[in-house]
């Protein structure tokens, strides 16, 4: 069997990552995770720099992962990109994989440790079972680890909040199952042949509005999250987060009622950084809302 080299698992992370998950991009995003949490928390700034070095690394190898999985489907619907392409082999990518993973264990030693590793398990059972699970669910069990989140960021900080972080954690999951509904709709004739999708399961209109309902009933889990919250000074309401969660349900709102009424492969596009910015920048806010002390 041919070895791997370190070089070769550098390069296909360093052509995966520039395609796939650009640094900058998910450490933006990793950190927007984060702050929110910490801030709840009332963790200290190494604290948060840990948590946000774990969960970019866990970002980046499930992407792997997943990309991974779905090497069947890519080949069809995306055969531009490096993996299907053949412009990076899979065994080096899955051995860089297993490095990232390795690195977030290390770091999340000793409370979160245990939780990573389940979340692990949980994700080996979900891409084990693959084409078994139909694609109108995928969405609600591929996004489970942003249930996790705010847990792993508590326990890392030393201080778990429980209303918190479940309340946290339904703001971050049905934000992100509502972004990978709406983000599939397309039209009737804008499928790859012989691809399955929500949209073409589901009917495209119907996919938008449940990634709007998501998209609402995660916005009210982040509101009954941070209401009065301890660690924020025990007032009724961050004011930066509100402001900031308040301006982007609105703009993302905005752009799923525009999908519902005229389905397209490009409207749903346009929901792809607005998605991810609807509960990712409002938590960055609440971690800026601690530091300024509101």
């Amino acid at each position: 069997m041919k070895t791997v080299n370190a070089r070769e698992i550098a390069r296909s992370l360093r052509v995966f990552t520039a395609e796939r998950a650009p640094i900058g991009v998910t450490l933006g995003l990793a950190l927007g995770l984060c702050a929110g949490p910490w801030a709840m928390a009332g963790g200290d700034g190494a604290a948060l720099l840990r948590s946000v070095a774990v969960v970019f690394l866990v970002l980046v190898v499930l992407r792997i992962a997943d990309d991974v999985r779905s090497l069947d489907h890519d080949r069809i619907a995306s055969p531009e990109r490096s993996l299907p392409a053949g412009r990076i082999s899979m065994r080096p990518l899955v051995a860089g994989a297993s490095v990232l993973f390795a690195a977030a264990l290390l770091l999340s030693v000793p409370r979160a440790s245990l939780a990573l590793g389940l979340l692990a398990l949980y994700y080996a059972g979900y891409y084990a079972l693959g084409q078994q699970i139909p694609v109108v669910v995928r969405p609600v069990l591929v996004n489970a680890v942003f249930l996790t989140i705010p847990a792993c960021v508590g326990l890392v900080g030393g201080d778990v909040r429980w209303r918190g972080v479940v309340m946290l954690g339904l703001f971050f999951w049905l934000s992100a199952v509502g972004h990978d509904y709406a983000h599939a709709v397309h039209a009737a004739g804008e499928g790859a042949a012989g691809v399955e999708t929500c949209s073409r399961a589901l009917g495209p209109r119907r996919a938008a509005g449940i990634g709007l309902a998501c998209y609402a009933g995660g916005c009210a889990a982040g509101l009954l999250a941070v209401r009065g919250a301890p660690a924020l000074g025990g007032g009724d309401w961050p004011l930066l987060f509100l402001v900031g969660l308040t301006a982007l349900f609105a703009h993302v709102a905005y752009l799923q009622v525009r999908l519902i009424a005229h389905p397209s492969r490009a409207r749903a596009r346009r929901l792809y950084v607005s998605g991810f910015a609807c509960f990712a920048v409002p938590s960055l806010l609440l971690g800026l809302d601690r530091l300024l002390g509101r």
